[in-house]
């Protein structure tokens, strides 16, 4: 079976273009607000290595994106994503090891930084604070549990991931190449509290106490782009660890910095950064020109659109879009890390019930999966205005939680209207089986 895009998929499954229509317009929605905390990470990044304004630097990685994806195509834009998180793992875990041998002894991090949070419960309980090592204290039990499921579900539907299994000559290679992915993801994620935890105790013993005339040259760095803040509430000259505010979007590349390594490790840092926003921004504007170039302008308006036509289009989306979310990052609307998990949740609301219902439920129609589709959008888009903008909160849940409404309205909508409408053709069905047990004999997509 050969669906090269996901509404490739869409229209295969569910018969026709409204399916395709609707899933390009989630993808959409999906990468366009996927792709403007990417330029905001490499305008801060560029703002502090590079000494160059935070808008500047903002255009500078919209420059980069564009050359690299207008030299390259996808074979390309796959072969600097491969490059770029090499760069990006070992500047993520060289500072790590180094911190962790100067603080514990063990240059290995995941096992040493439980010396680390013995150290914070130690200056914790002598001063009187709340232990940090105790669960669901900034976002909750619920909040943080509804953060994982939409992360997991939204991973699954995250239509640029999709896609790249189409970039390996088959399916043997594609399932090996899944594998070492999930280890090199679970390596970075299981350093992510150890970083924090090494952090946090080298701040509580190193920084706290210090006189505010002798703070180091990263906070007024930091502080100048709004990223760091000191008060001193008490007026006793003393920072005291209440006193000290880091913005979430910069603890990861001011890493070295706070903790006194050298320049050459915070730009090692700085290039790791940078390389991830640009591999991530390259994965998803391919989606997007895959999504309107061929998806819609071949599929749907002219399917006899010559390959000039196309990469016309294409190239025409990458501008336009690339250029809009430039725009939108300079206004800083969230922090980063927060609009990457509204773009989680919608992948999850919008594709995850669709292709899951896709592939395991034959009974499943066109009709219940477009109507869960735009349901799902529309549920969870609305819920991340409503409460990002204007506070509101059901049940408590955060923007950032948005999912949790919207994947099980689409799942509900979809089973309702498919089991009140018409069954899906023999022919449908047939390839539900063929989906669950391959004997590629399809093409999906072609003549849709």
């Amino acid at each position: 079976m050969r669906a090269y895009t996901v509404p490739d998929f869409m229209a295969a499954r569910y018969g026709g273009n409204v399916a395709r229509g609707v899933s390009v317009f989630a993808a959409l929605a999906m990468n366009i607000v996927y792709l403007i905390p990417q330029f905001m990470g490499v305008g801060a990044i560029a703002a502090r290595f590079l000494g160059l304004p935070f808008e500047l630097g903002v255009f500078v990685a919209l420059a980069v994106i564009l050359l690299t994806t207008f030299s390259g195509g996808m074979r390309g834009v796959t072969w600097v994503s491969v490059a770029q998180y090499l760069i990006c793992l070992v500047a993520y875990l060289v500072p790590l090891v180094i911190l962790s041998l100067r603080l514990t002894g063990n240059p290995i991090p995941w096992l040493a930084y439980g010396k680390a949070l013995e150290g914070i419960t130690a200056f914790e309980n002598a001063n009187g604070m709340a232990n940090y090592i105790q669960p669901f204290q900034s976002l909750g039990m619920v909040n943080t549990l509804g953060l994982i499921f939409c992360l997991m579900v939204g991973t699954v539907g995250l239509p640029h991931v999709m896609t790249r299994f189409y970039t390996v000559p088959s399916v043997r290679e594609s399932r090996i190449s899944v594998g070492w992915c999930l280890l090199f993801i679970i390596l970075i994620y299981i350093s992510a509290p150890a970083k924090a935890a090494l952090v946090r105790n080298d701040i509580y013993h190193n920084l706290v106490g210090t006189s505010y005339e002798e703070l180091p040259e990263w906070v007024e760095n930091w502080g100048a782009q709004g990223l760091v803040k000191v008060e001193d509430l008490n007026d006793d000259g003393i920072l005291q660890f209440e006193e000290l505010t880091l913005h979430a979007d910069m603890i990861v590349i001011g890493t070295p910095e706070i903790t006194r390594m050298p320049f050459t490790v915070s730009s090692l840092i700085g290039a790791g950064g940078m390389a991830a926003a640009v591999s991530t921004s390259l994965g998803l504007l391919m989606v997007l020109a895959a999504g309107v170039a061929h998806d819609i302008y071949k599929k749907m308006i002219n399917p006899n659109a010559s390959e000039g036509s196309i990469l016309f289009w294409s190239r025409t989306v990458l501008v336009v879009v690339s250029s809009l979310c430039a725009l939108a990052a300079l206004t800083r609307p969230a922090l980063i890390v927060v609009m990457v998990a509204w773009a989680f949740s919608i992948a999850a609301a919008s594709f995850f019930p669709a292709v899951f219902l896709g592939i395991w439920w034959r009974r499943a129609n066109a009709t219940g999966a477009v109507s869960g589709m735009i349901v799902g959008l529309v549920v969870t888009i609305g819920y991340i205005i409503a409460s990002h903008f204007y506070g509101v909160r059901i049940f408590g849940i955060l923007p950032v939680n948005a999912g949790l409404f919207g994947v099980p309205a689409n799942f509900l909508v979809t089973y309702i209207v498919s089991m009140v409408t018409q069954a899906p053709s023999q022919d449908i069905m047939d390839l539900v089986t063929e989906l669950r047990y391959p004997v590629a004999t399809r093409e999906i997509g072609e003549g849709n």
